[in-house]
Formats: structure tokens, C-alpha cells, sequence
């Protein structure tokens, strides 16, 4: 009906704005914007992969990375073989294994530092409606700063209240290190690095931020 038709018009056009933002992954958001605001914009997606805009169409078409914005990457893909040379964006081969595939993905230049990436658009593209592997991905995250929100009571001062921040923080350090050996057992047989090639290694970055 009409009222499908504009809140599908309205997820489009949230997306698009996600991109003008510069934001060419949802879950970038999730660390900084309260769970209220996050969802609504992350439910928009989710329906936008699932009833994408039709490829090669002259009204409302989108660009590649609009696609893989929604977790659609075999249309932004397939757009990309029929762009211009000078359109076409960074393009995997179309040969050898869906090892490679993931590998080249996880090799291009992409703000993901934890090689986490690529394993999120295979399971979203598979399996749209399950979010483990995603969410397990967000955990596992340790090259972007530590999201600091520790309450303040009021009958706290300024230094207990900073002490109280200093011991979260280093919480919060102690299981950003740790995030490693799940992140490998995640990531386990999905890069396959060339001897003369250098191995990329994700931060760890112990930094804290405050809302």
C-alpha cells in the first residue's frame, strides 16, 4: 500500500544519507549513538537488503557502495561489471575460491582494521536474518577507542568519580587484549598471505573515549 511504499521510500533515502555522512558500514554507529537511535536507522537497512532498489534502472539507481552499504555485495558487484572503467570501483576476481574472494576484501582499502569485515558481508549476503557472526564481529573489535560510560551518583566528588573511570578503563583494557584470540579463531582460514607479502596486524588500541 501507499504507507509500504513510503517508509519504503524513506529507508532509501536514509541510506543515502548514511553515505553522504560517510558512513559505509551501519555498525560504525553502533558504538556512537545510543541503542534508541541505532536501531531505527539499522532496521531501515535490514529492509533495504532485503527489498534492495532494482539494479540498472534509470529512476532511483543506486551506486555500488550504496549496496554493500545494505550488506548486498553480489549487486554491488554485479553493478560494478557494468560501470565504465572510470566508474568502476576496486573489483575482486571473478576466479578461485570464496577464500579469495574473502581475501581480497579483507585486503582492500577499507576503513576495517580488524580484518572482521569481509566475514560480515559473506554472512550477511548468505544469511541476511542472522546477526551472530555480525555481533560477534562487534565484540571482537580492539583498533577503534574504548566507549567509556560509567554513571555518576551524586554524592560522588570529581576525583572518586575519576578513579571510578580509570578503574573501568582498565577493565575495559584488560578485555580489549583478549580480544585477539577470539578474533583469530573468527578469522581462522579466511587469509592466505603470500610469503613476500606483509601480514597485516589489527591495533589494539587502549584508548578511552567518553560519551
Amino acid at each position: 500500500g501507499d504507507s509500504e511504499s513510503l517508509q519504503r521510500q524513506r529507508d532509501r533515502e536514509g541510506v543515502l544519507a548514511l553515505l553522504e555522512e560517510g558512513i559505509y558500514h551501519p555498525m560504525k554507529l553502533q558504538d556512537e549513538l545510543p541503542i534508541g537511535a541505532f536501531l531505527p536507522i539499522f532496521e531501515a537497512v535490514c529492509r533495504c537488503r532485503q527489498d534492495p532498489p532494482q539494479i540498472f534502472s534509470s529512476i532511483n539507481s543506486w551506486s555500488p557502495a550504496a549496496y554493500d552499504l545494505i550488506g548486498r555485495n553480489d549487486l554491488a558487484e554485479l553493478l560494478s561489471l557494468r560501470l565504465s572503467p572510470m566508474e568502476q570501483r576496486p573489483n575482486p576476481t571473478s576466479s578461485g575460491s570464496d577464500y579469495s574472494k574473502i581475501d581480497e576484501l579483507i585486503t582492500s582499502a577499507d576503513n576495517d582494521k580488524d580484518g572482521l569485515l569481509a566475514i560480515e558481508e559473506f554472512s550477511a549476503t548468505i544469511f541476511p536474518d542472522d546477526n551472530r557472526v555480525r555481533e560477534a564481529a562487534r565484540l571482537l573489535r580492539s583498533s577503534r577507542p574504548i566507549f567509556l560510560r560509567v554513571p555518576r551518583p551524586v554524592e560522588l566528588s570529581d576525583h572518586d568519580y575519576e578513579r571510578k573511570k580509570q578503574e573501568k578503563l582498565s577493565v575495559l583494557c584488560h578485555r580489549s587484549i583478549s580480544l585477539c584470540l577470539g578474533r583469530g579463531m573468527l578469522t581462522m582460514g579466511t587469509h592466505h598471505a603470500l610469503s613476500a607479502e606483509q601480514l597485516v596486524i589489527p591495533e589494539i588500541v587502549l584508548a578511552g573515549r567518553g560519551p
